[in-house]
């Protein structure tokens, strides 16, 4: 919860600069990103269980099938961390 009120006092902050205004600086940025990393961590980590709890569910049908099919959970994220 905590985290959600920071984001959310955040966002208000920049909602009321005027356009163009510079708005986060250097600490702040490095900040977000690695709470962005974190947060695409844990997205990648329940994807992953997704798909396996999915494996478990259909027996005979493999993740690399149900990949190969576009029918993987969260299909739009990468694998390997790098942009889609």
């Amino acid at each position: 919860m905590e985290r959600r009120y920071e984001l959310e006092t955040l966002r208000r902050s920049l909602v009321m600069l005027r356009p163009g205004a510079p708005a986060l600086d250097r600490e702040e940025a490095m900040r977000l990103v690695r709470e962005l990393q974190a947060f695409e961590r844990q997205v990648r980590t329940l994807r992953e269980g997704l798909l396996h709890l999915l494996d478990e569910t259909r027996p005979g049908t493999g993740r690399s099938a149900q990949r190969d099919q576009g029918g993987g959970v969260g299909q739009d994220l990468p694998d390997s961390g790098e942009e889609p």
